[in-house]
C-alpha cells in the first residue's frame, strides 16, 4: 500500500508514494520512464502519469534550475543535495555540498543555498536541476566493488537513515 514519502514515488512501475496535493514542496519530480527518457516536472496529484508507465519517479524539494535560469533561495545555507539533467536529458548529475563549521566563530556554518545549487548544476552542463533536501538527509554513496560495499562521498554531520532515497545504476556502454 503507497504511503506518503513527501512526494510522488515509483519504483519499477510501483506506487510508492502519490503526490501531495496539499502542498508547494515536494512536488518538482525526476521521472524516468521508457518512450520520454528522464525529465523533471512539476507533479501534482491532477497530472500525475500513471505510475505502471513508469521506471523512476523521485521528489525532490523545489527546482533550483528551470530552463537554465537559476531560482530559489539565495539567504540560508546548509548541506544540500541535488540533481541536475542536460538539456538533452541524456546526462545526470548528482551533486551534494555538506555543511561546515566555518572559521573559529562557533556556530558559524557554511553550505550551499537553493541558488548556490542551481549555479552548480548549471556549471556541470544542467539545464533542469531540482533541490533533493538539505541537512542532514544529503548524503551521496557509490558502490565500492573491491570491497562489495557502498561508501559514503560526502563527510555530513551526522549519518542517518532516509524515507525515499533515489539509487542510480551505471554499466558502461558495451557490457
Amino acid at each position: 500500500m503507497p504511503t506518503n514519502l513527501r512526494g510522488f514515488v515509483v519504483s519499477e512501475g510501483q506506487l510508492l508514494s502519490g503526490p501531495d496535493s496539499n502542498t508547494d514542496t515536494f512536488k518538482s519530480t525526476f521521472l524516468l520512464d521508457a518512450i520520454t527518457g528522464a525529465r523533471i516536472e512539476d507533479i501534482w496529484a491532477s497530472n500525475a502519469p500513471a505510475a505502471s508507465s513508469l521506471k523512476v519517479a523521485s521528489s525532490g524539494f523545489a527546482m533550483v534550475l528551470r530552463d537554465g535560469l537559476v531560482q530559489g533561495d539565495a539567504i540560508t545555507q546548509n548541506a544540500r543535495s541535488a540533481l541536475g539533467l542536460s538539456a538533452d536529458r541524456r546526462h545526470l548529475m548528482l551533486v551534494t555540498v555538506d555543511r561546515q563549521q566555518a572559521g573559529i566563530v562557533p556556530g558559524n556554518w557554511f553550505g550551499a543555498t537553493d541558488q548556490d545549487m542551481g549555479l552548480i548544476l548549471r556549471g556541470l552542463g544542467a539545464r533542469n536541476g531540482l533541490l533533493l533536501d538539505g541537512g542532514t538527509s544529503s548524503q551521496l554513496a557509490a558502490w565500492n566493488p573491491s570491497l562489495a560495499q557502498a561508501e559514503l562521498l560526502n563527510a555530513p554531520q551526522v549519518e542517518r537513515f532516509v524515507g525515499s532515497s533515489l539509487g542510480v545504476l551505471y554499466q558502461p556502454v558495451g557490457l
